[in-house]
């Protein structure tokens, strides 16, 4: 990462993440089905940058995925 022309490029731990899953399925015709997923991500990090910065942020994603299924029997 990079700010302010200083350079930090390192591992750290930062803090912990937390994740949540949900998702269905339904059967439209024989093997063909729809689905759809849901995935939040919550992270709580505070890390230290080099020249003494620091960095704490916490971010929320949001995720979807959903499409067609064939099952071939």
């Amino acid at each position: 990462m990079t700010i302010d022309d200083s350079v930090t490029e390192e591992y750290q731990f930062a803090g912990a993440t937390f994740q949540g899953l949900g998702g269905i399925d339904f059967r439209i015709w024989k093997g063909l089905s729809v689905f759809a997923e849901y995935r939040l991500n919550y992270a709580r990090l505070d890390t230290d940058l080099t020249n003494g910065g620091s960095l704490k942020v916490a971010p929320w994603t949001n995720h979807l995925s959903a499409g067609l299924t064939f099952t071939f029997r």
